[in-house]
């Protein structure tokens, strides 16, 4: 079961390859980019709200595109996006072949010696903000009285709906029934809302009627299937995604628990999950995004190979069976040369370097909060304030310490290295260049940050395994605002 598990975005290949260039051998290099490497399990989208194949209940992307016209037809809904037309433009290239996208893929992954997955977006919201969207599946589009919400990214739709439930049955049984794949995937992440907020508890049961009678038809069909899903069985709940009772009826096969899209998590609660799941042998999975930030409104960028291994150590160490990546776009795979031969087992992350950090847990806010997070400036700041001040901001960061003020930050840094190591702590902070005290796991262990200091040396002898606490006390006459804290561990040549 350990190995990488690796997602392959439906639109991938189609942006890979240059305008009216498209051909099978941008699917080829997709997939066999990941061939010869500790990548065990290859999943496949099909699509979002619209589909990458022309199927009886999931509708073609860009329905009834010219390939011969350009921007300004009607398939494109009045879209300006060039890389919506791209996108386009690639698919019909390829579908106009004779060639369906998602069967090639999936038998090439199998070609090539991988376990091949379909994964279901079981309500995706992309392009919430825009309701002309080509993205936007025709039902949608005609029926807004089947939608969570009119505001955007919460507009998805309302599972509380039979017709919805029946349409999304429909999705799924058509995969089941059309392709030749070893399992099926819902993924609940993307996205995570499919009641009106407030009323998941109440109509979870809903969802898991769906739930079973998908398990029994790829029972019947002689397929595994498996849940995506939040990262928090709390939050599961609200949403209306009873994970735990799924798994305690035997109805799946295997639970990857993940963030949403902000960042990378490197807290995710795999013990929760297997206490809740009475210690069965049933696998978690930790699910790796690929870019991180260190609270909500911090620069995201991407992941770097240290954080990706530190990552991968805190799973294993917390007992999850592999890793799942996810938005690892073929385009940014180069910046991480030897990643997939790397975090797919305990043995192969020894000797090397490893950075660990502290995050934030995005399903804990609304895909509304995070559309306005990413849309509106200056919007960030007043939700931060306003949830400050009412004592229901949940985040770790940002941080205020008032002089003489002392605050102590808990990092997991995994099982400590057998081999000689160093340890560096990296501190973010807006505020003047003053004295900081930092003290390791107790009050023995202490050292004194400088002002201008951004990373500090840390004796190996003071670090324990897992979760180690990082106390920083403000010696300055002014606030400190603690805006991040990462650790590098890094291997000592012997």
């Amino acid at each position: 079961m350990s190995g990488i598990w690796y997602d392959q975005d439906s639109t991938n290949a189609f942006y890979n390859a240059p305008l009216r260039q498209m051909s099978t051998a941008y699917f080829n290099f997709v997939v066999d980019s990941k061939a010869h490497s500790q990548v065990s399990r290859y999943f496949m989208c099909p699509g979002s709200s619209t589909a990458i194949f022309n199927g009886e209940f999931n509708e073609v992307y860009a329905k009834g595109f010219d390939l011969s016209k350009g921007l300004e037809q009607e398939a494109m809904c009045g879209c300006k996006s060039e890389w919506l037309y791209r996108f386009a433009h690639n698919l019909h290239t390829i579908l106009s072949h004779g060639v369906d996208p998602v069967q090639y893929i999936l038998a090439r992954a199998k070609k090539k010696g991988m376990e091949a997955w379909l994964s279901m977006r079981m309500n995706d919201a992309h392009c919430g903000e825009d309701e002309s969207s080509p993205i936007h599946c025709s039902f949608w589009k005609q029926h807004p009285e089947y939608r969570i919400s009119k505001e955007p990214y919460e507009n998805s739709l309302d599972f509380t709906h039979s017709i919805v439930r029946e349409l999304v049955l429909n999705r799924a049984f058509e995969l089941l029934g059309r392709y030749h794949a070893d399992g099926l995937q819902l993924d609940w992440t993307r996205f995570p809302t499919f009641l009106p907020h407030g009323t998941g508890k109440k109509s979870a049961h809903l969802i898991t009627e769906m739930v079973e009678k998908l398990s029994r038809e790829a029972r019947r069909t002689g397929k595994g299937i498996g849940v995506r899903v939040p990262g928090h069985i709390d939050i599961c709940l609200e949403r209306g995604l009873d994970v735990i009772q799924w798994a305690t009826a035997g109805l799946i096969d295997y639970i990857v628990i993940a963030p949403f899209l902000m960042t990378a998590d490197f807290d995710l609660p795999v013990g929760q999950w297997k206490e809740a799941l009475r210690n069965s042998d049933l696998p978690v999975i930790y699910g790796i995004d690929s870019t991180v930030c260190a609270y909500p409104g911090a620069k995201r960028r991407m992941l770097n190979p240290s954080e990706i291994r530190g990552l991968a150590q805190i799973a294993y160490s917390r007992g999850a069976e592999a890793v799942y990546l996810f938005n690892f776009f073929e385009q940014i795979c180069p910046s991480y040369p030897n990643i997939f031969e790397e975090i797919g087992a305990p043995e192969t992350l020894k000797g090397k370097d490893h950075s660990f950090r502290i995050t934030w847990h995005d399903n804990f806010m609304t895909i509304g909060e995070q559309d306005k997070m990413n849309r509106f400036p200056g919007w960030v700041e007043k939700w931060r304030a306003e949830k400050s001040t009412a004592g229901t901001y949940s985040f770790v960061f940002p941080k205020l310490l008032s002089p003489g003020q002392k605050h102590s930050f808990r990092i997991d840094l995994g099982l400590r290295p057998e081999t000689p190591t160093q340890y560096q702590l990296l501190l973010e902070w807006i505020g003047p260049a003053q004295g900081m005290g930092l003290y390791v796991n107790n009050d023995e262990n202490a050292t004194q940050l400088a002002g201008s200091l951004e990373k500090c040396r840390i004796p190996a002898e003071w670090i324990k395994d897992g979760v180690n606490s990082f106390s920083i006390v403000n010696q300055g006459n002014e606030n400190l605002d603690i805006r991040d804290l990462q650790v590098e561990v890094s291997a000592l040549q012997a």
